[in-house]
């Protein structure tokens, strides 16, 4: 599934997760429970140890959600994996009964699995 997949009135929603997950995990790398994996954003001072893509074992860029509504749940990988991965579908085929609260009655049973 990708993004443009998403129905028109969901989008907004799984935005608003994906913005929450990624400053829940800058949080946790600020405090230290999470390393950094990306010597993108380091300072000249700061030494990072490279931490491995789980994918394909090359140098990890980011970490990577499967579900926002688990913001904490991550993997570093590279960005080619990442890209590969696609969006965090079990934002949605984990949780129906969140989207069903919101409103969204039968998303994702009937949209999220039209694809196979």
């Amino acid at each position: 599934m990708k993004k443009s997949d998403l129905p028109p009135q969901v989008l907004p929603e799984y935005e608003r997760l994906q913005s929450r997950a990624g400053g829940k995990i800058q949080d946790a790398i600020c405090r230290g429970s999470l390393p950094r994996v990306s010597t993108r954003y380091r300072s000249e001072f700061e030494t990072i140890a490279p931490i491995p893509c789980v994918d394909c074992g090359q140098q990890a860029q980011t970490y990577d959600h499967r579900d926002y509504l688990a913001p904490l749940a991550v993997e570093p990988v590279c960005d080619s994996c990442n890209y590969r991965r696609g969006m965090a579908a079990d934002t949605f085929t984990n949780h129906s009964e969140y989207w069903t609260r919101l409103g969204f009655a039968g998303f994702p049973e009937t949209e999220a699995h039209s694809d196979g």
